[in-house]
C-alpha cells in the first residue's frame, strides 16, 4: 500500500455508532469489496485475536466471512471514501491510498505493474532520506523478498521498471515467502525479474 493523502483525515471521521468504518466497494469491475482500510471503534468492536482464531478453528467463522464480510463486526459503515483503497488504480490528486492487490504484479516482485514508478519513486526518496539503505535493499534481494532487477533500477535511478534494459533483467527467480517458510500462492508465475 502507498498513501498519498494525510491519514489523519480518517481519524476525524465520525463513527456514528458503527463498530467499524471501511471503504465503499471498489470502482473496478470484477473486484470484490475488501476490508483492507478500516477505522475500528475500540469501544464497541470485540476485536480479540484469540477469540477470532478460536472461532475460525471451531468452524464458527471461515476465512471468507472474516476477510470479505468482516463477520466480527455487527455494525459496519461504508463511510470511508473509496479513494482510500484504490485497487491497482491511481489518479493524481484523487487517490488517497493505492493498494497493490495483485500479488503477481506487486512492484517489489515484478516489473510488470504499470504503477510501479510510484512505488519506486518513494523507494528512492526513502533511500535518499536514509530511512532505507541500499544495503538493506541488497540484503532483501539476496533473501528473495525483492526482485533482483530492483538493484539495477535503484543504482541507475530508473523509476519506471518498463524502461529497464535487458541486462538488468537477465535473472529469473521465483520469490518465496521465506518469513513463513512456504512458497507463494503465485508459484506458477514465470517471470519474477
Amino acid at each position: 500500500m502507498q498513501v498519498f493523502k494525510d491519514v489523519r483525515t480518517l481519524w476525524k471521521l465520525p463513527l456514528n455508532g458503527a463498530d467499524l468504518l471501511t471503504t465503499r466497494a471498489p470502482e473496478v469491475p470484477c473486484r470484490r469489496p475488501q476490508f483492507s482500510v478500516m477505522l475500528l471503534n475500540c469501544d464497541s468492536l470485540r476485536w480479540d485475536i484469540d477469540e477470532i482464531i478460536a472461532a475460525l478453528n471451531k468452524g464458527q467463522m471461515n476465512y471468507e466471512q472474516l476477510m470479505f464480510e468482516m463477520a466480527v463486526a455487527e455494525n459496519i459503515s461504508f463511510d470511508i471514501d473509496g479513494t482510500w483503497n484504490s485497487l491497482e488504480m491511481f489518479s493524481e490528486r484523487k487517490t488517497a491510498l493505492l493498494h497493490f492487490t495483485d500479488i503477481d504484479t506487486q512492484p517489489w516482485v515484478s516489473r510488470k505493474n504499470p504503477l510501479s514508478y510510484l512505488w519506486t519513486r518513494d523507494l528512492f526518496e526513502a533511500i535518499d532520506a536514509g530511512v532505507i539503505s541500499f544495503d538493506f535493499v541488497k540484503q532483501h534481494v539476496r533473501q528473495d523478498y525483492l526482485r533482483p532487477s530492483l538493484l539495477y533500477q535503484v543504482e541507475h535511478r530508473i523509476e519506471d521498471s518498463f524502461l529497464l534494459p535487458k541486462e538488468a533483467t537477465h535473472e529469473c527467480r521465483l520469490l518465496v515467502m521465506k518469513p513463513f517458510g512456504i512458497p507463494p500462492s503465485y508459484q506458477g508465475l514465470v517471470d519474477r525479474r
